[in-house]
């Protein structure tokens, strides 16, 4: 059986006296889609900038396929493979959900690389 294409085990993040996340584990297999529900403030968010480097874990670890990675900022969950698109008011407004996942993604002349994006999925 194939590695998990991402894998979070005991992430843990607090805010103070406030624990976000704790123990948390969350495995994606190739192909799988995957939502997280949950009411507001139940630390949704908070794991995706864990997974995203916007926040480092206080405990735990991500893997990539397998291999532990160490993710401390966007550019690092990018090289990893990994893009976010944040709430409706993180979205650069003129840009479709594709091309806010490109963003920061080097395209040709420095543009947004639709087709090479689109051939990635």
């Amino acid at each position: 059986m194939p590695a998990p294409l991402i894998e979070m085990r005991g992430i843990t993040k607090s805010f103070g006296a406030v624990k976000a996340n704790e123990a948390v584990d969350l495995s994606v297999a190739p192909g799988e889609i995957l939502g997280l529900l949950g009411e507001n403030g139940a630390g949704k968010t908070t794991l995706m900038n864990v997974l995203f480097g916007a926040y480092a874990p206080d405990a735990g670890e991500i893997l990539i396929q397998g291999q532990p990675v160490r993710i401390t900022s966007s550019a690092d969950a990018l090289a990893a493979g990994i893009g976010m698109v944040h709430q409706h008011f993180h979205l650069a407004p003129r840009l479709t959900v594709l091309e806010n996942l490109l963003i920061g993604i080097p395209g040709k002349a420095g543009r947004i690389d639709r087709a090479g994006g689109l051939a990635r999925l």
